[in-house]
């Protein structure tokens, strides 16, 4: 198996607290982990994400970037799934047959593109990590959010 050693246990992921995306664009917004561990070369990663806010844009590598970071070289799958209502579901799973992440700091595991829908006023959207697995192991997460402006750098909040 890929998945070798087991030392997440101090292991955070996240996503970003009010990253802004001004509607009707895109973003990239990424995805971090501090302290991984040494070894860690496989990586399950579920995002949920209010799609009345904010959609994945794109569709395999032009949805999710990972090139010039850590995780770059490393295979990637990922998958939108409707849960319920307006809440979508990002999985993706990734793995090394080579170079693991660093064992200290924090990298970015990839970035994931979203487009902010056209709206009349400002939005937000969670960002809600419901799986973080580092080589099978769940780790800690730390949930963000996505706010939507009408101005390019307005960081006004919905009310």
């Amino acid at each position: 198996s890929v998945f070798i050693g087991n030392n997440a246990h101090a292991a955070t992921i996240s996503a970003p607290s009010d990253f802004i995306i001004t509607q009707g664009q895109t973003g990239a917004v990424p995805i971090s982990v501090t302290d991984a561990g040494s070894g860690i070369v496989g990586a399950d990663v579920t995002l949920q994400f209010d799609s009345s806010v904010i959609e994945v844009f794109g569709s395999g590598s032009s949805a999710i970037q990972q090139s010039g970071l850590d995780t770059d070289g490393w295979i990637m799958e990922q998958n939108v799934v409707s849960i319920s209502g307006t809440t979508k579901e990002l999985r993706i799973s990734a793995a090394s047959s080579g170079s693991a992440l660093p064992a200290t700091g924090t990298s970015t595991l990839f970035t994931v593109t979203f487009q902010a829908a056209p709206a009349t006023g400002p939005a937000s959207s969670p960002l809600l990590l419901s799986l973080a697995d580092l080589n099978e192991s769940a780790v800690s997460v730390t949930t963000g959010s996505v706010i939507t402006s009408c101005v390019i750098g307005q960081r006004s909040r919905p009310a």
